[in-house]
């Protein structure tokens, strides 16, 4: 019966085989919108890092995933795919056997033939574990060195480089921007590396940065090694709990255009080998399988935070304790506020995971313990009323995850040490080989308190918001497909900038068009209406307004032949509050790659009336790069990257793009104001593998 069962599905493979639409060469390729969208969301928060997935992603693309083994945190690992498509993965193994051809994976419910393109170049149907019984002493051979450098800077004078009257700069160091790495990586199971960076401004082995750089940070981490041991992690590394009610640092799980997007997974531990300078742990972890069904995750880090403090705390004076009003996390050493603030706190933080996972069940148990050296006093702002303060915070939370044939329920229950509560639940449900559904609820208390959670919801912060999120995916055929999500929400207490409680929603509505990956287009419309105090009020107390957003986007890739390809995208944007502004961006790329030599260009005309108004677009950069501008008052927008690959050890890329304004005299602000109406970047890096 089991080799009739054989027979069946290898005949199927050859019959999709012969008809597949996919296009087999297709190019190994970040998922752009998803992210552009993430980030858009985010209103362009600069502090969030998606380095990573970078380099997860061309790591996969050299050593692809074994789809008959790979686990749903494995899966996870290529964030482009959602929680319902990894469940249908594994489901369709469960039920079928190992695949046999990856043109199999169109019997997946779920899976579109886009998502399938993009997901071939990670996944093999090859396995080998044969070099999974080595020793960890033969690890550190038989893996991959690389070293990576890379250069940028802009070439226009900003106001911080500029000398005054006394000869001096408000910018200590120089105008260039350094960043070098070094890892070494077997199988991803073994790694260990260094990461150094200096910003722009900052000084280069004088100064406050004697040592060199001003940015330093080591790990060393073993995956699946020792008997027992899931993840072992020293050094620098990060911790994701749950669905992020207390700590989360793994992509996903948040609004987007892929809005079935919405749990988060991945494994506990990671290595962190990024640049950001504030979200990570230092010290060491541990996750520990004390049963098949039972692991226990343990962890301690000890490091110094960039914080304004303000004070000596008069009624401490014998301990010397001061108040500090905020953590700066923005990583900048430049000018002498942000060199006082540099490492003026140490931050001792102390956790645990306990997870229970078998068949469909996951249940786990979470606690993080953080502590001050100095006592953190937020600005006496009416909004702040609520938000922690102290010198310690202790957070506890239980989170779930449930699969029932083709439903996925999952949810995180979340206490703070002042007694706050926050709660988020949802569910993933396939209705049919077409359709997913995916809804989610949360209610973060205005009392609840934590300092890096990383959830699904509006505001940056995990408090004072409950919300309600509906997400529709629809496939009508092979080449059509819609995508939909409605978000609403309430704010039961002031935020920044809003005054009052208040009320908002969000919807988003794509229609998808895929051709055998020679044409796929999108056309989407979203619109958000939020509060938002009134800019012009003359009064003492402000007026929140209702605020109303409108944004229509077309996009297009046409693939010419093996070699070229051109994109296109046309957008509009209708902000109104008091007033009615409009703005409007057109883009035209082109990728090209033959032989060792790939080029990427684009040339962008935008225009609008102000900052509300503004437009996000994605741009193709180098290599573990990426760049998501916003594009306000008019002007032309163009780069050129260019990379080259001498052979497969050695790669150099080089990047130009210049922003030319036609009504400013002035670019940016503060310090990094450029008296002028254009700027021009150029970046060079270079990769080293052996």
């Amino acid at each position: 019966m089991e080799s009739l069962l054989t027979i069946k599905r290898f005949c199927t493979c050859i019959a999709i085989l012969c008809s597949t639409t996919l296009y087999t060469f297709a190019q190994i390729e970040i998922p752009e919108n998803y992210i552009e969208e993430v980030i858009e969301n985010l209103q362009g928060d600069e502090d969030f890092d998606f380095n990573t997935i970078f380099e997860t992603l061309e790591f996969y693309s050299s050593n692809p995933l074994y789809i008959n083994e790979a686990t749903a945190e494995d899966l996870a690992e290529l964030f482009f795919i959602d929680d319902v498509q990894i469940n249908a993965i594994i489901q369709y193994r469960e039920e079928q056997g190992d695949f046999i051809s990856l043109y199999e994976l169109q019997a997946v419910p779920t899976l579109t033939l886009e998502t399938i393109r993009q997901l071939i170049p990670f996944i093999t149907i090859n396995g080998d574990d044969n070099q999974y019984q080595l020793p960890i002493k033969d690890m550190f051979s038989g893996g991959r060195h690389e070293v990576f450098m890379r250069f940028n800077r802009i070439l226009e004078e900003v106001k911080g480089q500029q000398r005054d009257d006394m000869g001096s700069k408000k910018y200590e160091g120089d105008p260039n921007n350094l960043y070098t790495r070094y890892r070494y990586n077997f199988d991803n199971r073994l790694s260990f590396g260094l990461t150094a960076e200096k910003d722009q401004g900052e000084s280069f082995f004088k100064r406050s940065n004697r040592n060199g750089f001003d940015f330093y940070s080591a790990h060393f981490h073993l995956k699946d090694v020792i008997k027992n041991v899931k993840d072992l992690a020293i050094g620098d590394y990060t911790i994701s709990l749950g669905q992020g009610l207390i700590a989360h640092n793994n992509f996903g799980g948040t609004k987007s255009a892929e809005v079935l997007n919405i749990k988060k997974s991945g494994r506990t531990i990671r290595p962190y080998t990024s640049k950001n300078e504030a979200n990570f742990f230092r010290g060491a972890a541990v996750t520990y399988t004390v049963h098949p069904a039972v692991d226990i995750t343990a962890f301690g880090s000890l490091k110094n935070n960039d914080g304004n403090i303000l004070a000596p705390d008069t009624l401490e004076v014998e301990d010397q304790t001061n108040l500090f009003s905020s953590l700066r996390e923005d990583g900048f050493h430049r000018t002498v506020g942000e060199i006082d603030d540099e490492n003026t706190l140490t931050r001792l933080s102390a956790g645990s995971r306990i997870r229970y996972q078998k068949g469909n069940l996951s249940l786990g148990g979470n606690v993080l313990y953080e502590r001050f050296n100095e006592i953190f006093t937020p600005q006496d702002q009416l909004f702040n009323a609520f938000r922690f303060s102290g010198q310690s915070i202790l957070n506890t939370s239980f989170d779930y995850s449930y699969k029932l044939k083709n439903i996925n329920l999952f949810g995180e229950l979340a206490r703070s040490q002042n007694g706050g509560k926050a709660i988020i639940s949802g569910g993933l449900i396939t209705l049919n080989k077409n359709t997913d559904l995916a809804i989610l609820y949360r209610n973060y208390g205005v009392d609840y308190q934590s300092l890096i959670s990383n959830t699904f919801g509006e505001g940056s912060s995990t408090q004072n918001e409950e919300g309600v999120y509906v997400g529709l995916n629809h496939s009508l055929n092979n080449t059509w497909s819609i995508s939909a999500y409605v978000d609403q929400w309430r704010n039961r207490w002031l935020r920044f900038r809003v005054d009052r409680p208040a009320t908002g929603r969000e919807y988003l509505f794509r229609l998808s068009y895929y051709k055998r990956d020679r044409f796929i287009a999108y056309l989407q419309y979203k619109y958000e209406s939020k509060a938002r105090n009134e800019s012009d009020n003359i009064g003492r107390i402000d007026n929140p307004i209702d605020l109303r957003l409108h944004k229509i986007r077309y996009n297009h890739r046409i693939i010419l032949n093996s070699f070229l390809e051109l994109r296109n995208r046309v957008e509009f944007s209708f902000f109104k509050d008091t007033e009615l502004s409009n703005g409007f961006f057109i883009a035209q790329d082109l990728h090209f790659k033959k032989n060792n030599l790939k080029l990427t260009s684009r040339l962008a005309y935008f225009n609008t009336d102000d900052f509300d108004s503004r437009i996000y677009s994605f741009e193709s950069d180098l290599l573990y790069s990426f760049f998501i501008p916003f594009f306000q008052d008019e002007g032309l927008r163009y780069y050129l990257n260019l990379r080259y690959n001498w052979n497969y050890n050695l790669s150099t890329e080089f990047r130009f793009s210049r922003t030319d304004f036609f009504d400013v005299d002035e670019i940016g602000s503060g310090n990094n104001l450029i008296s002028g109406s254009s700027r021009t970047d150029v970046k060079f890096q270079i990769r080293y593998r052996f």
